[in-house]
């Protein structure tokens, strides 16, 4: 009796702790997550100033390299060049400041998220970021007025160092990127909740096709347009110091237009380059409005489709004009019936008897593609959308009801225990007062 006891309370105190010990993990994960959504409020600010210093950085390099070209003489270094050049120096120190801090704070979120960092993927993400500061450290210095010069089909050109970094800093673009993360609502600290009940994970990509499925012509012509700048920009550095180039083709409005007949493929012949660098660029910009344009389709084709409710509509409409068009033939079985009648003379009888004729074999043509479309088309169609209607919700609520499925069991399983607590204090009752009676029996 004593170790049947003694063995029910260690189970008990084996359950309890069991419990207090899932408690406290699940206690330290909501301080990994707290810790994580803290890092990511650090990481939105640090971004967002990093996308400012880009953008500051790149107008300051754009106004060097047209401040160069536009002087008298060409390419002569001044005191105002050395000025802007400092400030490049400065934007460039700031951002790489941002960018260290920005790998800092992910390096600790990894190391929340994965207890064997030093082993899994230290040495890539090594290379990323030395990658990373070696395009974002590139910037003009001040008192350097290097050339590279050079004939293309027996024309001159010249590239200043300037015109070069111009073309390379355009990469550090891909800062602007990051910001899509922290502000897009389907990465945000709720979709990354919900995401993670269903094992996926709310990243830059997923708010990505999210977006292209939600608002896809907003999506693309973001994108199209961000595109049309960065090649835009990179083909007018390449051509403007060509002696043989189109006309106009140095100012970045003719370069922007020249890049977006070549995105939609249509190419007026007005602008064209010549360099190769230039054809690069162009080819670049060809290739991604090729893919852009044929996503652009693809959201027209599934705008154009209709809904449930406007197919139903659809589908009713082209049955009532199906039926118009069937009292129209046999209206006109009628009228010719009675014009056959009307007539005395032999030969318009019998044209009007040829006339009848086709006009009962149009109404019963018609009588029997009613027949069959009214069969398949209308009732069927409703009929089958509503059932699949039925098996889908019956299926989603299913679906949704599986993440909730271990918390349910956990459920389960503490109340059974405390019914089988329950029960072992009933029991050892009822053996107490059969005892306590077997006593005063005898």
């Amino acid at each position: 009796m004593k170790g049947t006891i003694e063995a029910e309370q260690n189970t008990t105190y084996s359950e309890v702790i069991n419990e207090l010990r899932r408690k406290g993990t699940q206690k330290q994960d909501g301080l990994k997550l707290k810790k994580i959504f803290n890092y990511r409020k650090w990481l939105k600010v640090i971004d967002t100033l990093a996308a400012g210093l880009t953008i500051s950085n790149l107008a300051n390099q754009y106004y060097l390299t047209q401040m160069l070209y536009y002087n008298i003489p060409q390419y002569t270094i001044s005191t105002e060049y050395n000025n802007f050049c400092y400030l490049g120096l400065i934007f460039t120190s700031l951002l790489l400041i941002c960018i260290l801090m920005h790998h800092i704070i992910k390096y600790k979120v990894t190391n929340i998220k994965k207890a064997n960092l030093e082993t899994e993927g230290f040495k890539q993400s090594s290379i990323s970021i030395t990658l990373e500061i070696i395009i974002c450290s590139i910037t003009s210095l001040p008192n350097v007025n290097i050339k590279f010069t050079g004939t293309i089909h027996n024309e001159n050109y010249f590239y200043h160092i300037t015109d070069i970094f111009m073309i390379i800093m355009l990469l550090k673009c891909y800062i602007l990127l990051r910001l899509y993360e922290h502000y897009s609502k389907w990465t945000s600290l709720k979709a990354y909740a919900i995401c993670k009940n269903y094992l996926t994970t709310a990243d830059a990509f997923f708010g990505l096709k999210s977006d292209l499925k939600d608002r896809p012509f907003l999506t693309i012509g973001f994108t199209m347009g961000f595109f049309v700048v960065i090649f835009g920009i990179a083909t007018q550095q390449s051509e403007k110091c060509y002696e043989g180039k189109s006309s106009g083709i140095d100012k970045l409005t003719n370069s922007e237009w020249l890049i977006i007949m070549t995105m939609t493929t249509v190419g007026y012949g007005d602008f064209y380059p010549i360099t190769h660098l230039g054809r690069f660029f162009c080819l670049l910009a060809c290739i991604s409005g090729m893919v852009l344009i044929s996503a652009l389709v693809v959201s027209f084709n599934m705008a154009s489709e209709f809904s449930r409710d406007q197919s139903i509509a659809y589908l009713a409409i082209t049955t009532k004009n199906r039926e118009n068009q069937w009292f129209g033939t046999a209206a006109n079985v009628i009228k010719a019936a009675f014009k056959m009648a009307k007539h005395k003379d032999f030969f318009t009888r019998y044209k009007s008897n040829i006339y009848l004729r086709k006009c009962v074999f149009n109404f019963k043509r018609k009588t029997e593609i009613n027949a069959l479309m009214d069969i398949t088309s209308a009732e069927m169609l409703y009929d089958i959308q509503h059932k699949l209607e039925e098996k889908l919700l019956a299926t989603n609520s299913i679906i949704c009801s599986v993440p909730d499925l271990r918390k349910r069991c956990e459920s389960l399983k503490s109340n059974q225990n405390i019914l089988n607590q329950r029960i072992q204090e009933v029991l050892l009752q009822y053996k107490t007062i059969h005892i306590k009676y077997d006593i005063g029996l005898k």
